[in-house]
This record gives structure tokens, C-alpha cells and sequence, in this order.
């Protein structure tokens, strides 16, 4: 058998001994052996040229030869053995086996000869969905799913802190050590991403341990992505851990630019027993990155559960918050908590985790919690475990004055604020009385009890029940959104209901005018709905403030007193019917901040110009 290579462009390095080796002498040595990783970078040729072509030589010495790779997942080894044995055709096997977009190209060559020569071939690796749901749920949602579906996924899973992981880290950073500029929330991804790296490893060595065993003399030659087996790790470690004392051969390939490069280093024999030189691509290979070139994603809190008691003559609150993380803490985490609330407890479910308390900056404390168990490395009744939900007391003074109470400036902020002083009131919001995450959609049920002589307005609130006492709120959201503001104070309620709109008026004093204002919403409720469809709430309100905002939050704004008492200037195009139009596009379809601020402009556009040209006309 002869095939068409170039010794000249690509070579072989045995790295015991730092000879160059020919292919045939390769085949000739490697049929000897009992399980042979063959690491490559997926989409190139020249590789998995050589790959076929060394399966195939090694198996003019060696008839006992078995395939094992990477491209195909458990569920699918029916269905291959089907088309191995002529069951089905080529294009039933194609179209139901979720082969790797190259496959024919790269992989189909070897398993023809497989098929064609009756050898096995192993789909050795987890089904992808399986390796995605790690990241979302951890080994809790691997262990909950039914046994049928277990089977496809390894038995033993040990996540260590050893140099695989230093490799990985590596990999996905450029360094081991960039990853102390990551938050807690971002390092917890990057952990889960590792996770979901083992998980492959675990269960294709499994899957190649099971074949070795069922049939121990055959030749197992198994193909995947380099780092799956650069440096005797991942898989090929996942290997040796259930089989004592295999030798498992590694070939891994290596880029030149210059034929000077092709030598043996030291670091080579470390990385695997033979390199196959392969002169570099004109692009550089792109890197393994999460995002190649974005930030890592963060674990946000995606629900709060919150019990909370105010009391505006001390500027006082005391709540608690059961929230639950998008991701489960498989490392580490954090939320950001207002300074002047002291944490009193905090419960924890299934997995007790450590914390401490870090200053973030002026106003806010980071607490940040590290997963004790991982580094047990296995998962198990002793080994590591998760948690997505655990709850946080606390309590403390919320008084932080507005930075600026006068028109001079257009609009003032706080960082929250619960005062019964006169010309004050209560303003909370996002992380000023809850635990908060960057970048967090969360759904949101609260509890919230206040003396009755107050009334707070927030997104979704209802009274529930009041005496002479306290009067009880509850909020549930109806989607997920990105802060829930409760504000509030000595506040007069006016409403009027149109048909099943509802629109309510909060305010500190009488408005003379207040019938304008119910008239001009209406017709922003009328025209507005016309133009973009059902409104997406079942009321608005506006609630006058005691410092200067235009704020809108979803299904009410929060507007300055002084500027109630000017409807000329309210209800001009930019002001409430801006707010209101809000409630379409920035508090019920949200935006990343991070990629522009597109709901602002539409906003504009169909309030400030469109509305003023309907206006003029």
C-alpha cells in the first residue's frame, strides 16, 4: 500500500529519542501497542490525512485494530453499528447521526475502511447536550435525569486543580493567572466551561475502557482534539485512571513556520510521545477561547424571593432574600450589598458555602462565596456539590440624600433613601435594599409591610391588606426584568379606569390639573396602542418624587413634583410620553447596554419627532 506524502513539508518526531520517523516505521512500532491518541486540530487537512493514513497502515500489521473518536456521541452508537453492518444506508446513517459538518471530508475515509475491513468504531464521546447541560445545572441536573439517559454520560466524574486545569485556564485566558482580574461571577463560568471539558474527558474514557475490556486485545486507535490529550491529560488520563498501568501512546501535532523549528525540545516529550510537524496555516489557528474576544459570561441571580419590613421613622429595613443563580455555584460567586446593611445570616440548602465580606467601593460591600467541597475533586455523597438558591437576612439604615433637590440640575439621584422627614420619602433602588449581580434579569416576589400612614408604588405591586397599623404590599413579576425600584411616602392616590387600563396619579399634594394629565395618557394609551400593539402592562401611574427625576420604570415614572405643577412642560412630546412609551421598548423588551442603547432612540423617535410632527400637522 502506498499513499501520497511529503516528508518534506511534514514529519514525525519520536520524542524518546529526537529521531524523525517515517509513517511506515510509525505504523510498524505503533501496532504493537493497545491504545493510540491521535490529537488533532480539527479542520486541517494535512492532519487527518495523516490520520488515515496511519490508521490504515497499522492495520496491514495489526488485523485487530479498533476505531474510537471523538466526532461521534454515545447515543449514536446504535445507528453506526446499523450502517457498520449494512443495515442502513449511507444517507439515513448521515442524516439521523449528527455527524461534524466535515465529516465527510475528514473522518468519512476511516470509518469506510472500518466498514469495509469489519472493525469496530466507537462513538466514544458524551452527547453535546449533555456536555451544555453541565454548565447550566451542574451535576444536579446530570443526576436527575433518567437512567436511560445517565447511561450516555460517565459514571465517575473527578474535577481536579492539577495541571490540566492550569492547562485549560491557559487556553481559554492566555494565562493561568489573568484569571485573577475575573469577578467571582465570571471565574464560576469558566469553572462550569472546565467542568463541562472533564465531563467529555470522563466519558470518553470510559467508553474507550469499557471497549478495552471487552476486548482486550485489540488495538484501539482513538481520535481527538489535541488538548483532549496533549501532555498525557484529559482523556488519556481520564484512561489510565481506570486502567492501572496502560501505557497509552500519544501523537500530538505541532505548527512550524520554518523548518528550523522541526527539533526535538524538552517540553515535547512532555507533550506527547510523537509530534507530527505540520507546516502552519497562512491564518493563525483561532484560539479556544469561550468568546474569542468578548468577555466571559457572568452568573446574575435570575430570582429573588423577598420578605421585607420598612421603617421610615429610623431610615430602617430589615429583609431577607432568597435568591437563586442562573448558573449553580460550582466555584465561587458574589452579590453586591448596600454598605449600611448588615448581613445577620445566611441559609444555605444542600451546600454550605464559605464567604467573606470585601469592600467594593464607597457605597456597596461585594460578598463574595467560594465552594469548599471542590477541591475534594468527585462528585458523590463525600465529594463535590452545588447550589443555585440560598437565602440572606439582613437589616440596617437606608439614608443617602439625594445629590441634588433643586431644578438646577435636571435630574438628581440616591442610592436609596427611607426617610419620614419633611420633603423626603422613600426611594429604593436595585441593590439598595437587595442583593444584586451585574447584568441581572430576575424575576422578582416580595413581601412588604410598611406603617399604613405610607404607600408605596413599585412595577407589579398590589395592597394586599391594611389596618390602622401596617399596610401589606405584594409584588410578582410577570417576566423577568432588569431592577425593581419601590419608592414611596405620604403619598395621595387619584385613578381613573378606562375600560381595562388603568391610570393612577401618586402625588404628595392636590393637583389642580390633574384631569389633564388622566386626559393626555389617555391619549398616549390610545395612540400609542394603535400604532404598537397591546400596551404590556394593565396600568400606569405617575408618582411624584421629592428630588427631581424623570425616571421610568416599568408601568409607572417617578417624576419631580416641581415639574407636576408644569404640564405644559410635562406633557410636552419628551416628558411622560416618553416615560410611557418606555413601557414598549426599555421595560418590557430590555436592551444590553453593552451593544448600544437602541431602545432609547426608537423611544425618541416616536415620542420627542414623531409626536411633535403629529402634533404640527
Amino acid at each position: 500500500m502506498t499513499f501520497n506524502y511529503s516528508f518534506s513539508q511534514s514529519v514525525f518526531l519520536n520524542t524518546k529519542n529526537g529521531k524523525e520517523v517515517s509513517i511506515d516505521e510509525l505504523a510498524k512500532n505503533l501496532s504493537k501497542e493497545h491504545l493510540i491518541f491521535f490529537g488533532e486540530f480539527h479542520d486541517d487537512s494535512t492532519i487527518h490525512s495523516f490520520q488515515n493514513q496511519l490508521f490504515q497502515l497499522i492495520y496491514q500489521y495489526n488485523k485487530n485494530l479498533s476505531l474510537s473518536m471523538e466526532m461521534f456521541e454515545r447515543d449514536v452508537q446504535p445507528l453506526l453499528n446499523e450502517y457498520l453492518n449494512g443495515k442502513i444506508s449511507n444517507e439515513e446513517f448521515l442524516k439521523n447521526s449528527r455527524p461534524w459538518p466535515d465529516y465527510q471530508k475528514f473522518y468519512m475515509p476511516m470509518v469506510e475502511f472500518a466498514k469495509n475491513n469489519k472493525l469496530d468504531v466507537l462513538a466514544a464521546n458524551i452527547p453535546r447536550k449533555y456536555a451544555a447541560q453541565f454548565v447550566k445545572e451542574g451535576m444536579t441536573g446530570i443526576k436527575k435525569l433518567p437512567p436511560n439517559e445517565k447511561s450516555m454520560i460517565a459514571k465517575d466524574v473527578h474535577l481536579k486543580s492539577d495541571r490540566y486545569l492550569e492547562n485549560f485556564l491557559e487556553t481559554m485566558l492566555g494565562s493561568a493567572n489573568e484569571i485573577d482580574s475575573l469577578q467571582p461571577n465570571e471565574i464560576n463560568i469558566l469553572y462550569l466551561y472546565y467542568g463541562s471539558q472533564v465531563i467529555k474527558d470522563e466519558t470518553m474514557a470510559e467508553s474507550i475502557a469499557n471497549l478495552i475490556t471487552s476486548k482486550p486485545n485489540n488495538l484501539i486507535f482513538h481520535l481527538n482534539g489535541d488538548f483532549h490529550s496533549n501532555m498525557f491529560l484529559g482523556t488519556v488520563q481520564k484512561v489510565i485512571d481506570r486502567i492501572p498501568g496502560i501505557q497509552p501512546i500519544v501523537i500530538s501535532p505541532v505548527y512550524y513556520k520554518d523548518k528550523s523549528e522541526i527539533t526535538n525540545k524538552p517540553e515535547y516529550k512532555e507533550l506527547a510521545n510523537y509530534i507530527l510537524f505540520v507546516p502552519a496555516p497562512m491564518q493563525e489557528e483561532e484560539p479556544m477561547g469561550l468568546n474569542s474576544g468578548s468577555h466571559f459570561g457572568e452568573n446574575s441571580i435570575i430570582n429573588h424571593k423577598l420578605n421585607i419590613d420598612i421603617e421610615p421613622n429610623n431610615s430602617f429595613i430589615k429583609a431577607n432574600d432568597q435568591i437563586t443563580f442562573k448558573y449553580p455555584i460550582l466555584k465561587t460567586g458574589s452579590i453586591d450589598l448596600l454598605n449600611t446593611l448588615k448581613i445577620t445570616k445566611i441559609e444555605f440548602s444542600n451546600l454550605i458555602l464559605n464567604y467573606k465580606i470585601e469592600k467594593l467601593n464607597n457605597n456597596y460591600n461585594r460578598i463574595v462565596f467560594t465552594n469548599p467541597t471542590f477541591d475534594l475533586a468527585s462528585y458523590g455523597d463525600n465529594g463535590i456539590k452545588e447550589t443555585s438558591e440560598f437565602t440572606v437576612f439582613y437589616e440596617g439604615k437606608i439614608y443617602n440624600k439625594p445629590d441634588e433637590t433643586t431644578l438646577i440640575q435636571r435630574h438628581s439621584n440616591s442610592i436609596g433613601i427611607i426617610s419620614d422627614k419633611e420633603g423626603e420619602g422613600i426611594y429604593l433602588p436595585g441593590a439598595a435594599y437587595y442583593p444584586k449581580t451585574e447584568n441581572e434579569m430576575a424575576n422578582f416576589e416580595c413581601n412588604i409591610s410598611i406603617p399604613s400612614e405610607y404607600t408605596l408604588v413599585s412595577s407589579f405591586i398590589k395592597k394586599i391588606s391594611s389596618n390602622d397599623n401596617i399596610t401589606n404590599y405584594s409584588v410578582k413579576s410577570n417576566f423577568p426584568i432588569d431592577d425593581l425600584t419601590i419608592v414611596g411616602g405620604r403619598l395621595k392616590e387619584n385613578s381613573k379606569k378606562y375600560g381595562n387600563f388603568t391610570i393612577n396619579m401618586f402625588t404628595y399634594q392636590d393637583l389642580s390639573n390633574i384631569d389633564t394629565y388622566f386626559s393626555a395618557i389617555k391619549g398616549y394609551y390610545d395612540y400609542y396602542t394603535n400604532l404598537f400593539g397591546d400596551y404590556p402592562f394593565d396600568e400606569f401611574s405617575v408618582v411624584e418624587n421629592f428630588f427631581a427625576t424623570g425616571f421610568g420604570m416599568p408601568n409607572y415614572t417617578l417624576l419631580s413634583g416641581r415639574l407636576l405643577k408644569m404640564p405644559w412642560v410635562v406633557l410636552s412630546p419628551g416628558s411622560i410620553a416618553h416615560e410611557f412609551v418606555h413601557n414598549w421598548w426599555g421595560n418590557s423588551v430590555f436592551v444590553d447596554y453593552n451593544k448600544g442603547n437602541w431602545c432609547e432612540s426608537l423611544t425618541t423617535f416616536s415620542t420627542n419627532y414623531y409626536y411633535n410632527a403629529l402634533l404640527n400637522n
